[in-house]
């Protein structure tokens, strides 16, 4: 982040997070406004399932907030998840490493 900042450093950077308890009811909402016809059921599909994996992931690690550090550690996580004795997301079904289009695509 540092070396984008001092290419431009004209950006103001601040940082705000979201208690993780609201979570659920704020993605939700996002979630039903992209369900109103702006885009395909399975881009919906698609980030209804990050929104699952990110509330999953901020629960299974005690975060009470949701903030950008939590979502570099979702997205360290998505990448070496499957290094977890159980796999990633808590699960043997995912035991191998992340396609790299998968972290692009979160």
């Amino acid at each position: 982040m540092q070396n984008r900042l001092q290419k431009r450093p004209h950006l103001i950077v601040f940082s705000c997070s979201v208690p993780a308890q609201d979570l659920p009811v704020l993605l939700t909402r996002w979630l039903d406004t992209t369900r109103s016809g702006r885009c395909a059921k399975s881009t919906y599909d698609s980030c209804d399932l990050i929104v699952c994996k990110l509330i999953w992931c901020l629960a299974a690690h005690g975060h009470s907030v949701c903030g950008a550090d939590e979502i570099e550690a979702f997205m360290a996580y998505l990448v070496a998840g499957h290094e977890c004795p159980n796999g990633g997301w808590d699960t043997d079904r995912y035991k191998a490493d992340v396609h790299p289009s998968t972290s692009r695509t979160y």
